[in-house]
């Protein structure tokens, strides 16, 4: 017994689910994008994936005060170097200090990288700058 689609109409055989000229599902009628059919075959509303939950007092923004506050803590030798490494790996309240911190430690690392490098080049090229400051302070050598 040849069957018609419920919206369009249009023949369907006994072997094909969808409306091949409308897309309609022949066992539940038709369905939106998006949207599933229940177990009774009505359609049931689109579920959407929920938002990230809201982070309170993470996203806020570091007043000009609480920066005053960081800077000192950091002039301190050896408080800074922890304080840097506990708010890098977050712990503290706000993102903006997280940030704040693994940027700092990220340019001490730099530097002690640039200050290795020219101990390294100093050590090696010693010499050289001695033969040529022996030659260079001859000849400004006033009797």
């Amino acid at each position: 017994m040849p069957q018609s689609c419920v919206k369009c109409g249009a023949p369907l055989d006994e072997e094909q689910r969808f409306c091949s000229a409308c897309g309609c599902d022949r066992f539940n009628g038709p369905v939106e994008p998006g949207v599933s059919a229940g177990p009774s075959g009505e359609p049931t509303a689109p579920t959407y994936a929920s938002p990230a939950p809201a982070r309170p007092g993470k996203d806020e923004p570091i007043s000009t005060l609480g920066y005053f506050g960081i800077f000192l803590l950091l002039s301190l030798p050896v408080v800074n170097l922890i304080l840097l490494i506990v708010w890098a790996c977050g712990g503290c309240a706000k993102d903006a200090k997280t940030r704040l911190a693994r940027g700092a430690l990220i340019y001490g690392l730099l530097c002690l990288i640039l200050l290795l490098i020219g101990v390294i080049l100093g050590i090696l090229f010693w010499p050289m700058f001695q033969k040529w400051w022996m030659m260079v302070g001859a000849a400004f050598t006033f009797y």
